[in-house]
Order: C-alpha cells, then sequence, then structure tokens
C-alpha cells in the first residue's frame, strides 16, 4: 500500500483509477449504458419492429447474425443486454454498431445518451474528451441536423469535463454523401466540432477518393484523422498517408508489419489512437498477449489509449491503462502514454496547458513510487 496526495492505493493498478486522463477516440452511442439501452428499448422497439421500413430492413439484412435476434423481441432483461455484444467478426460488430443509431429518435434521447456517457466519463476522472458522433444515423432516425447540433453544443457546457465533438463522415456511405454532410455540418460553422474522420469499413472506399474532400475540410480549419490499419493492411495506412493531411490515425495498428511505416510514423511523430480491447475482441489474430501495441511502442510512435466504443467491448478507459500495466509496462511508460493524450488532443492551446498542468500536478511526489515499480 501507498499513499497520493492523501489517498491511499494498494497498488498501481488502483492508482489509473484517479489518474487525470484523456480520451481521444470514443463513438457516442458506442458508450451508452446498458439502463439507457433498457430505457430506448422499452419506448422504441415495438414501433422499430412493426412500423419501421428502414429498421426492419435492416435488421431482415442482418439476421444471420445470433446476436442481433434479440432485436426481434418486444422486450429484454438487463442481464441479456450483454448478450448483444457478441460477435463473430468485425463486419456483425458493425451491424450491431449501426442498428443501435435506430435507438436514438428525437432530441431528449440523444440529450440522454450524451448525458448518460459524459457522467461516466467524469465518474473515472476523464478530464477531456474528443467524441465521436455519426451525425447521419441520428438524422436517418428523425432528427434534424439543427437538434443533433444543439444536442452536441449544449454538452459542451456540461461541469466536470471538456470535451469536444468529431464527426464520422462514414467511409461506407462513398465520398459524395460523406462531402454533402459536410457541407451541411459546415454551414453552421460550429466551434464545437474540432475534426471529422471516416469510420467503418475500411475495404468499401480507398482513402485516396476522399483526398478532395479531406483538402475540403483542412481548409475550414478543421482536424482530421481516420480509421486505418485496423483491419486494413499497412497499404491502406500508406495510401491514407499519402493522399490526405493528417493529424492522427484511429487505430494505425497495421503499422506494426512495416519497418518503413514504422519509421516514418515515429519521425513524423504522427499519433495513433490506439484501442487494445476493441482490437482483441474484433481481430481473431490479436490477444492482450501479441497486441500491437508493444511493438510500436518500442519503435517510437506515439501512441494514446482509448476505448473505441466501450459498452460493446465491455471496457472502461480505466481497463484500458491497467491492461497496459499487466502487459508489462512500465508505471512511468503508462503515465508517458496518459499523458500524450492531453499533448495531442486537438484542444486550443491554453486549454491543453491548463489539462497538462494539472496532470503533471497529480504525478507531482509520484517518482518515488515509479523508481521502484
Amino acid at each position: 500500500m501507498f499513499n497520493l496526495h492523501g489517498v491511499n492505493y494498494d497498488n498501481m493498478l488502483d492508482l489509473v483509477y484517479n489518474l487525470p486522463k484523456a480520451e481521444l477516440h470514443l463513438h457516442l452511442h458506442g458508450a451508452i449504458s446498458h439502463e439507457a439501452i433498457m430505457i430506448l428499448w422499452n419506448k422504441y422497439i415495438q414501433y422499430l419492429s412493426t412500423e419501421d421500413k428502414s429498421f426492419v430492413s435492416y435488421l431482415n439484412k442482418n439476421k444471420h447474425y445470433d446476436n442481433l435476434r434479440y432485436f426481434y423481441s418486444p422486450q429484454i432483461l438487463l442481464h441479456e443486454i450483454e448478450n448483444l455484444f457478441v460477435y463473430e467478426d468485425f463486419y456483425n460488430f458493425l451491424a450491431t454498431f449501426g442498428i443501435f443509431g435506430f435507438l436514438i429518435r428525437k432530441k431528449d434521447d440523444l440529450e440522454m445518451l450524451i448525458d448518460d456517457v459524459l457522467s461516466d466519463l467524469i465518474k473515472q476522472n476523464v478530464l477531456y474528451a474528443e467524441i465521436t458522433i455519426t451525425v447521419s444515423a441520428y438524422m436517418r432516425s428523425g432528427l434534424t441536423l439543427e437538434e443533433v447540433l444543439e444536442c452536441m453544443d449544449s454538452a459542451c457546457m456540461k461541469e466536470g469535463i471538456t470535451i469536444y465533438w468529431i464527426v464520422d463522415l462514414v467511409r461506407n456511405s462513398g465520398p459524395d454523401k460523406a462531402n454533402s454532410i459536410f457541407e451541411d455540418i459546415n454551414s453552421y460553422g460550429p466551434a464545437f466540432i474540432k475534426g471529422f474522420t471516416l469510420g467503418g469499413d475500411e475495404k468499401s472506399y480507398s482513402a485516396h477518393e476522399f483526398k478532395f474532400l479531406y483538402e475540403k475540410i483542412r481548409c475550414h480549419n478543421y482536424h482530421t484523422t481516420i480509421h486505418s490499419g485496423e483491419v486494413g493492411t499497412s497499404e491502406d495506412l500508406w495510401d491514407a498517408i499519402k493522399n490526405l493531411e493528417l493529424d492522427r490515425i484511429g487505430h494505425g495498428i497495421s503499422a506494426a508489419n512495416d519497418p518503413y511505416l514504422l519509421h516514418y510514423l515515429e519521425k513524423k511523430r504522427l499519433p495513433l489512437e490506439v484501442c487494445i480491447t476493441s482490437n482483441v475482441t474484433l481481430l481473431s489474430d490479436c490477444t492482450f498477449a501479441n497486441h500491437p501495441v508493444t511493438k510500436l511502442f518500442s519503435n517510437g510512435v506515439c501512441l494514446t489509449i482509448n476505448t473505441d466504443d466501450p459498452t460493446f467491448f465491455n471496457t472502461t478507459l480505466t481497463d484500458e491503462y491497467r491492461h497496459l500495466l499487466l502487459m508489462d509496462f512500465s508505471v512511468s511508460e503508462v503515465l508517458s502514454l496518459a499523458r500524450n493524450s492531453f499533448e495531442v488532443s486537438f484542444a486550443p492551446l491554453p486549454t491543453k496547458n491548463e489539462l497538462l498542468h494539472k496532470f503533471d500536478t497529480f504525478l507531482v511526489g509520484i517518482d518515488e513510487l515509479i523508481n521502484t515499480d
């Protein structure tokens, strides 16, 4: 047992809970709580299964996935919800993620979801978060763009956490649809949106097909990231890097298979948003023991640690840092990764400096503990 700032800790794993943290790769409805699912299920599932033709079509298209059979039921028990998050493969996950968008149908649903997610982050001592939102999914379910933006703006007023938004333009939708969504959002000039990304199926469209769109996004002074090198190859990563001006890369773990790419990422200090449990859950050949995060780190690549979709993978940001300690990362290495998330965030410089000061203040007096780890 040891004491830091008047708090007793049994071990370093416990310390991680109170560590000031930042989350840079978190999908909004991927963090929905089981309790919120129950509320929305009871509110809408009967209507969706009988009246919403797009929901019925989506469900029938994916009915071969065993976990989605629950959506044919008019009710679900709380203990059954965890069965929704068992996947055969990456595409089963995508289908599951997509179907949850149908449950957010009104402005107060989205407000509840956002408050639910932010409250959980605050409990974990997450001081800062950049939350990825799929605006088009909520508009498909009936919300207007104005309603979605109002919810996003209001969320930034939440006490106890600083948040900004990253909009997922959805790679699967194609360049034209992604461009249309960007144009609609940009016409409002929302200051609470700091960047845009492309999530979804890496194999649906190549990164270079979005080159013109990313140039436009940069011209409007937004930051850019992209989901790449998750289920895709290092060649897919090169395609994104060479054709899109990127501030960060979501996932990017296939870089571990390419020595030249490892060197490039280290030299350019192009950060990766690593989501360990997500990869272990979805990639058949990935385990905690062999996860590429170790190789990426040892090659000097700038890494941040994130959850991706914590409810869908039964994890938290606290858990992700604990996994690193159990994977034989030293305490000092884990702390350096935690600090990276503040350093490479898209926060305005004064905000970033304030957050880094809070992080560094927490670490005062921990040197002796680190030297004995």
